[in-house]
């Protein structure tokens, strides 16, 4: 956090076939804090990339010399913060509930089936930390059929995602009783900022799985019934998100931002503590590149998009999703 800018961009060329052919292929990895951009935000830096590649001919972006500094605008026009595109109401009940969570006893809120997160809240100093990313690509004939099935359920592909990872776990830590899962999703649909523009634009919401909603999981040893089980907790996780997204922005965690004071001793009170829930699911959707995006030979080949642990409220690694369509 003390140095700048906090993003950086690294771009790697790999040669493809014989030297005399002069193909190859480009890595381009964009990487930045959340302080700066939501996942929407990389979606849009690589469609403008996209739009001045095209824009731009091979033959010059071959020989191009690249400076060793890139001068930057003095001044840039920011989006305005969620708070201030749309209201954020908050009603007595919900903020009583916050506040009890925050700052009641533990003998007072603890619940019966505590959520199972690992290990309690870290420093560097207490543990080393190191991302572990595990690339898996579907096949465009497995994801088609994963659409269609979901489709068929009338659930999303969010939804079948997370009850897999619960269902997963339940299997990997047996004794856990609780199992709560946090999913970020879009409030631009709220304050009518373009998928174009690069902010952070993020509310989240909980979901939980009891004791007996895990118990069946682990006991079903039929495929058949490993199945019913998983469209249930899809279906579960699904009305839920439906049920969260129906009522915004009233009672919106974000509403709850002019109350914190000072954020840094906010995250900082929390280490040592127990995390809040086990896993995040986050799911940046469809990536759609037109084919009359690409030139003079140019192509899409893949697009991934990953984020890293993050250290004061989840226990486990972010599981993420993209796709990329040409057309």
């Amino acid at each position: 956090m003390n140095s700048k800018p906090l993003w950086k961009l690294a771009v790697l060329r790999e040669p493809v076939g014989s030297p005399e052919a002069g193909s190859f292929k480009i890595h381009i990895a964009f990487v930045y804090h959340h302080i700066l951009a939501d996942g929407l935000s990389g979606t849009a830096f690589h469609k403008s990339l996209l739009g001045e590649i095209k824009n731009t001919e091979k033959a010059v972006l071959q020989t191009i010399d690249v400076p060793k500094v890139i001068d930057t605008p003095i001044y840039t026009d920011l989006v305005e913060p969620v708070e201030k595109l749309t209201s954020l109401p908050i009603g007595w009940l919900f903020l009583l509930q916050q506040l009890m969570k925050e700052y009641a006893p533990s003998w007072l809120t603890s619940a019966s089936s505590p959520t199972w997160v690992g290990e309690p809240v870290q420093t560097l100093e207490m543990c080393p930390f190191r991302s572990r990313v595990r690339i898996v690509i579907i096949g465009e004939a497995e994801g088609n059929l994963l659409l269609k099935e979901s489709r068929r359920y009338a659930i999303s592909l969010t939804s079948l995602l997370t009850a897999t990872a619960v269902a997963a776990l339940a299997q990997a830590v047996p004794h856990a009783a609780n199992i709560t899962s946090i999913t970020p999703y879009s409030f631009r649909r709220m304050t009518g900022t373009p998928e174009v523009d690069m902010t952070v634009q993020i509310s989240s919401f909980q979901t939980s799985y009891s004791a007996d909603v895990l118990d069946r999981m682990r006991k079903a040893s039929l495929a058949s019934d490993r199945a019913e089980r998983l469209w249930k907790g899809a279906k579960y996780f699904h009305t839920q998100m439906r049920n969260e997204l129906d009522k915004c922005p009233q009672d919106n965690v974000l509403g709850l931002l002019p109350y914190i004071s000072n954020h840094v001793a906010y995250y900082e009170k929390k280490f040592g503590k127990p995390r809040e829930t086990t896993f995040e699911l986050s799911n940046l959707g469809v990536v759609k590149i037109g084919g009359d995006v690409f030139s003079d030979g140019w192509s899409l080949d893949s697009m991934t998009f990953t984020q890293v642990r993050s250290l004061p409220d989840l226990q486990s690694p972010s599981i993420a999703s993209v796709s990329t369509v040409a057309h």
